[in-house]
């Protein structure tokens, strides 16, 4: 469930800005919710000042975006006498990249559209516009993050049982006798500690520590690869 965090400066500037977090406007009265007034204003600064800016074309619509942050600059239909506008501004964070697009896009836009109608205004835009310019930026997001996963994936495969072997190998016997049952056993299984009776030269124990990690990346890489491209 995404929750989303709004603010909004009314045209009259006698009124006091509008900041609404979880569906609940804060007070600008209360001196207890002035931290959490503090707060936002914060949170939207950093987005604005370290992010990314991306406007969509034809539209009143800004998005500033970091790794896991997002503010979305909306500017309803309305302008006072003066032909002034004022945007609507939207902050929240954006989901675990597994998450699936449509489900917290629709809550995003859904949330803007229902902020906009609770101050008595509208946006000049259709949702599926702004939808559209969200599911473009989180595409790009989703595919930049997949591909840091690999990474980190296929460098753990191949460097851990190197260096698992490499301490085995550089261990004093009295302390590979404290080494786990588990780790010994399976060291033992692949023959990395058994002797060969065969005439032909057994392989070295890095060889066969190379030839482990060559596995585990080739098994990451095959499952990261979708059928439909291996058989085009």
């Amino acid at each position: 469930m995404i929750k989303l965090e709004h603010s909004f400066q009314p045209l009259d500037n006698k009124k006091p800005d509008i900041i609404e977090i979880n569906e609940q406007r804060l007070e600008h009265s209360v001196p207890s919710e002035q931290k959490k007034r503090q707060k936002f204003v914060s949170k939207i600064s950093r987005v604005v000042q370290a992010g990314k800016k991306e406007q969509y074309s034809r539209s009143n619509i800004v998005i500033y975006h970091t790794n896991r942050e997002f503010v979305v600059e909306t500017i309803p239909k309305e302008k006072d006498v003066l032909n002034r506008i004022a945007p609507i501004i939207s902050y929240g964070k954006f989901p675990d990249y597994e998450e699936e697009e449509i489900d917290w896009i629709n809550q995003v836009v859904s949330d803007i559209t229902r902020f906009a109608s609770s101050i008595n205004n509208s946006l000049p835009f259709s949702n599926n516009v702004l939808e559209k310019f969200l599911a473009d930026i989180w595409r790009k997001k989703q595919d930049k993050f997949k591909k840091r996963d690999l990474i980190f994936r296929l460098v753990v495969a191949v460097i851990l049982p190197l260096a698992l072997i490499y301490i085995l190998l550089h261990t004093p016997q009295t302390a590979q006798e404290r080494i786990p049952k588990l780790i010994r056993n399976w060291f033992l299984e692949i023959q990395i500690l058994q002797p060969v009776q065969d005439k032909t030269p057994p392989p070295s124990v890095m060889q066969i520590a190379l030839f482990i990690s060559l596995n585990n990346a080739l098994m990451i890489s095959l499952a990261k690869i979708k059928v439909s491209k291996l058989i085009r």
